[in-house]
């Protein structure tokens, strides 16, 4: 059938839509629904269509012509949508096209004439019944699709599903999936959730279980694969009971049915481990420093031994984060800070606090908690932690001062390294939560190390299980902040502590400041000897560790900076009189050793 511009106008009249343009042999007119968009006409086979984009309604013969054997064959079922009292608010129809899948389309209206419920309110099916069957506290169930639910309803089990079919992600995104609003009519409801047995049906019954829990008072998925062997692609529970089973069946396996675990059911759905290329195409961002070159987000560990120092040091840190302003040299941003110094009172805290603040003001943003106030990480130290953390508009550092007031005692049975590392944990997965830093202060052990991590008192379980490391001892000459970890530079910092302000400052690299203090040292030892020195004479002269007194005696000697008396002994290059005279080095090299030197 072919439509003329004429034919055309006179099938729009007849549905009450005047004609108003012609372009390249398609139809436009206004649309009558809304003053937004123009309908787009056309002629087709079977009659004359028209669909707006501005409101996506759509009308006209050929849709008309569907019940009567039009492109997609008579209506195979159709199922009405009703509010609360009975009234119609759309009709979902079922087609069986020849060769060609099942499929639904919905119209509204009052003769049911527009083929789109945009702007239609949607409910669950057989909403009248089903507000009953709450009222009335049963279990509901919610299958996919009117036929299950009708099939349900005569066997007197109370079912409902929603319109639109399925629910994917997709349709959840355009809002066409499942709605808020058919949680909440089942809120505080027993819910048995069942759908096909195919990829669609597991993807609706995942997004419906997701969307009602923590909303209905219960939620149990069936899983009828489970419990059906013959089951075959696409089965559903109408297909149940037609292979014989009863209601009698289904209440045994509703009894069965386990609760809907969403843990469970994201660790079936979610592919394990991440893509290298996403991993590689993702950008994070940049991790903060909380005192720049010094303490970054995440889990420090900064240990010493008892009276060095570390108290002040990171008092101090707290305040000049808190205040913006600077230490070790290094400027803060500016943020929320929580010092908890659980081994002092208030009132040593105050005095603290007004040595370091020297007259300032002391800043708000600043929090603290003394000794006492604070229980066990497991006992409520991490919750009380993390509300803190929410308190906050910027939370930037905690510090706590110390471990061994928080930590959770070993488990029985439970190896050192193990506890050691399970200490950490909590603090750690709090840190990487939000982003912040948290500093541990701990002690070091009586027994020296080669290198400072090892002289931190417990296992290697401590240091691996945080992010940072800093250790502040003293060293052959004055006193050194070390540290090493993920994401920051080794540090290896002569510092000093002024008694009178109670704060450190950096000197430089420990290396080259303690050469410089302990080659300082030595030379003074040697210019007031009345004879030559050994290495133990100049150690116990200056304060210094014979091994670090041997290594730097051994330096200089080779650099000319003193001479040699002998097998271990040394003498001052301005008391020669104090040599052998046979032994008599000259400190500066000869003609002839530059010239060999040049040559080599």
């Amino acid at each position: 059938m072919q439509y003329s511009e004429q034919g055309a106008a006179a099938a729009l009249k007849r549905h009450g839509i005047d004609y108003v343009a012609t372009k390249k042999g398609k139809f436009t007119t206004q649309c009558p629904n809304c003053s937004t968009g123009y309908c787009n006409v056309e002629e087709k086979p079977d009659g004359v269509v028209w669909f707006c984009h501005g409101c996506s309604q759509g009308g006209g013969e050929k849709y008309e012509q569907r019940d009567h054997g039009g492109g997609l064959g008579p209506i195979k079922a159709s199922f009405d949508y009703t509010d609360e009292k009975g009234n119609r608010l759309f009709q979902v129809l079922r087609f069986e096209p020849p060769n060609r899948p099942k499929t639904f389309r919905q119209r509204t209206g009052p003769d049911q004439e527009k083929w789109s419920i945009k702007g239609v309110r949607r409910v669950l099916y057989r909403l009248p019944e089903l507000l009953e069957d709450i009222a009335a506290e049963h279990v509901i169930f919610v299958v996919e699709g009117e036929k299950d639910a009708n099939a349900l309803r005569a066997r007197g089990v109370p079912a409902t599903t929603n319109p639109m079919g399925a629910t994917t992600e997709e349709k959840q995104t355009e809002g066409s999936g499942w709605l808020a609003s058919y949680s909440e009519t089942l809120r505080d409801v027993d819910v048995v959730i069942c759908g096909d047995n195919d990829a669609p049906g597991r993807e609706h019954i995942r997004i419906v279980a997701s969307n009602l829990h923590g909303v209905a008072k219960s939620v149990r998925v069936l899983d009828l694969k489970q419990f059906w062997p013959e089951i075959e692609e696409s089965d559903d529970i109408s297909d149940w009971f037609d292979a014989g089973h009863t209601r009698p069946d289904l209440d045994a396996l509703i009894e069965q049915a386990p609760d809907y675990e969403p843990e469970a059911e994201a660790a079936q759905n979610t592919e394990v481990g991440m893509p290298a290329d996403n991993l590689c195409a993702t950008t994070f961002e940049p991790q903060r420093f909380v005192v720049p070159g010094y303490v970054i987000e995440g889990l420090t560990l900064f240990a010493g031994k008892p009276k060095v120092g570390k108290s002040w040091l990171m008092l101090h840190a707290a305040l000049s984060v808190a205040l913006g302003d600077s230490t070790l040299g290094m400027k803060c941003e500016e943020g929320d800070v929580l010092y908890c110094g659980l081994e002092d009172n208030k009132r040593r805290l105050q005095g603290r606090l007004k040595k370091l603040l020297d007259g300032r003001a002391a800043p708000n943003r600043l929090r603290l908690l003394s000794a006492g106030e604070m229980p066990r990480l497991s006992e409520g130290g991490l919750d009380l932690l993390r509300t803190w953390i929410k308190q906050r508009k910027n939370p930037r550092l905690i510090v706590i001062d110390v471990l061994a007031k928080v930590r959770d005692p070993r488990k029985k049975d439970e190896g050192l390294y193990e506890g050691d590392y399970r200490a950490m944990q909590g603090l750690k997965a709090l840190a990487d939560e939000f982003g912040i830093s948290i500093v541990v202060i701990h002690h070091l052990r009586k027994m020296d190390a080669e290198d400072p991590l090892d002289q931190i008192s417990g296992t290697t379980g401590l240091t691996g299980g945080v992010d940072t490391v800093l250790v502040l001892y003293r060293a052959a000459v004055g006193v050194t902040l070390a540290g090493r970890g993920r994401d920051v530079e080794d540090i290896n910092n002569a510092v000093l502590f002024d008694k009178d302000a109670c704060t450190w400052t950096v000197l430089g690299e420990a290396s080259e400041v303690q050469h410089s203090a302990g080659r300082g040292a030595i030379l003074t030892a040697l210019l007031g000897a009345t004879a030559p020195m050994t290495a133990s004479e100049i150690s116990d002269v200056i304060g210094m560790s014979k091994a670090n007194t041997q290594r730097l005696l051994a330096r200089m000697a080779n650099a000319r900076e003193l001479h040699r008396a002998g097998r271990g002994r040394y003498v001052h290059p301005e008391r020669p009189d104090l040599l052998p005279v046979d032994n008599v080095v000259p400190l500066h090299p000869t003609k002839r050793e530059e010239e060999e030197g040049e040559e080599k």
